[in-house]
């Protein structure tokens, strides 16, 4: 006597992720930019918090491209760098350089971070990024997007996963180079 155990691929192959803005991204906030040698630089400030929600089967996320946009006055800063951490642990996943798409529309791509999304579960990550050269600057601010056509995902048997979805913030973090920082704190 035998016994014999047959998985359905259709199962794995219908796989998906979907990628969203978390409900719980950052209001609006302004900041004073007070770090690196010159304290005309921001560093790690969260702009955005991006869900990952895996369905049919768990999913490894490989590479995620985002997008930081930037307006300011005609004494632009430079947005540089781009983090993603993980919500749940701080664990920062990758980091990426940001180049110049066009304009003030920067790029970054987080590559082979593979990081796991589990089967019918939602992963949050922190999108932080660092800026320099924000001195007499007066106002600028950051956003940042993604989609899901720019995450490159496999199921759980290595099958490429085609992700859904869009994940948009604007005007998030207002960063100056004087004054003051204020914090509310309820009871």
């Amino acid at each position: 006597v035998s016994n014999a155990v047959t998985v359905d691929d259709s199962l794995v192959d219908n796989a998906s992720l979907t990628v969203s803005l978390s409900s719980n991204t950052p209001l609006a906030r302004q900041i004073v930019a007070t770090q690196g040698s010159n304290r005309d630089e921001i560093w790690d400030v969260e702009i955005a918090k991006l869900n990952a929600k895996a369905t049919g089967d768990k999913v490894q996320i490989t590479d995620w491209q985002v997008t930081i946009t930037q307006t300011a006055n005609s004494n632009t800063g430079d947005p540089t760098t781009v983090y993603l951490v993980d919500d749940s642990t701080g664990t920062t996943i990758g980091t990426a350089a940001l180049a110049a798409v066009s304009g003030t529309v920067y790029a970054g791509t987080f590559t082979d971070i593979d990081t796991w999304v589990n089967k019918d579960s939602t992963r949050t990550f922190s999108l932080r990024v660092k800026a320099t050269a924000l001195d007499n600057l007066g106002l600028t601010s950051f956003g940042a997007s993604t989609t899901g056509g720019a995450v490159t995902a496999e199921n759980g048997e290595g099958s490429t996963v085609a992700p859904s979805g869009t994940a948009s913030t604007s005007a998030v973090i207002f960063a100056i180079d004087d004054g003051l920082e204020i914090s509310l704190v309820g009871t």
